[in-house]
């Protein structure tokens, strides 16, 4: 009992920080940011774009689903693809429900315990799994767009830089993956292919939005930061990841010769859309305590 105490209080105090950084961040925009803008440009986005950006963000949660069942299946745990999709939607929710304690991910390995017996601490390390591959993907997305930048691209250097970078985080990642999760090369190999089409889902959704604001030139440079903003929101130091994407395009976008504002717009539509998406859990949670009650 004396040994849960500091962590708890651990858990607080970096709940409080988390707290601390978003008010923070989301104040910090309040602020510098032009707000008439922002709302101008959050009505111009056209609907049916933003339906259609929906629908392409759930294709990508149902496929990072399957990326979760084909590490557990490796593990030796076998799961449905039908189960698979409804126990990360419903993990989903409570990431959305609990930004700041054990979230989803600590659900998802708790509720295995339950119905399958698995080890919790084996269920997050596949989980961590999963996320440090489709982190990779985005990164070398995110890579390969800045090599289409008009703007990356008039630095000295640029090209050969970038590509090494590339190289060089694919090495990383690999090694890092087989040291720390204890991955084999050829579960790599494969969980990145789910991670391609998750980050390429990503990216068609972040395309969508763009699109639907009308933006005419510069969509490489948005969507170079729109895939940054989401590396950034990986950060574990907000809650839920507000503020970061925000403060991505606030900062990043003049550097582009971009519209901030218009960025941020973009920024909280995607995560009305995210949340709107980790809702769909909550259907699911009902059946899958019925199974845990049998």
């Amino acid at each position: 009992m004396t040994e849960a105490i500091p962590d708890k209080k651990h858990r607080r105090g970096w709940l409080l920080l988390k707290c601390l950084f978003t008010a923070t961040a989301v104040s910090f925009i309040i602020m510098k940011a032009d707000l008439k803008q922002i709302w101008h440009d959050l009505q111009i986005v056209s609907p049916p774009y933003v339906l259609i950006a929906f629908i392409f963000l759930n294709i990508g949660q149902v496929v990072s689903a399957l990326r979760m069942r084909y590490y557990f299946a490796g593990a030796g745990l076998m799961m449905s693809k039908k189960f698979s999709i409804l126990f990360y939607f419903a993990g989903n929710f409570f990431n959305l429900l609990l930004p700041g304690g054990i979230g989803g991910d600590g659900y998802k390995a708790y509720l295995l315990k339950k119905l399958k017996d698995f080890p919790v601490l084996q269920g997050v390390r596949l989980i961590l799994s999963g996320r440090a591959s489709g982190l990779l993907l985005l990164v070398l997305i995110s890579l390969i767009l800045a090599l289409f930048s008009p703007t990356v691209r008039v630095f000295p250097f640029a090209i050969p830089l970038i590509t090494g970078a590339f190289f060089v985080s694919i090495a990383g990642y690999s090694i890092l993956a087989k040291l720390l999760l204890k991955e084999k090369l050829k579960t790599q190999i494969g969980a990145a292919g789910y991670s391609f089409f998750v980050q390429i889902l990503v990216l068609i959704t972040g395309y969508l939005l763009f699109k639907g604001a009308n933006v005419g030139g510069g969509m490489v440079d948005y969507l170079l930061l729109f895939m940054t903003s989401s590396i950034v929101s990986i950060l574990p130091i907000s809650m839920g990841g507000v503020g970061l994407r925000e403060l991505t395009f606030f900062k990043g976008a003049p550097l582009f010769g971009l519209s901030p504002e218009l960025g941020i717009a973009i920024a909280i539509i995607y995560f009305f859309i995210n949340s709107l998406s980790s809702l769909i859990g909550l259907l699911f949670i009902p059946r899958l305590k019925h199974m845990i009650e049998r």
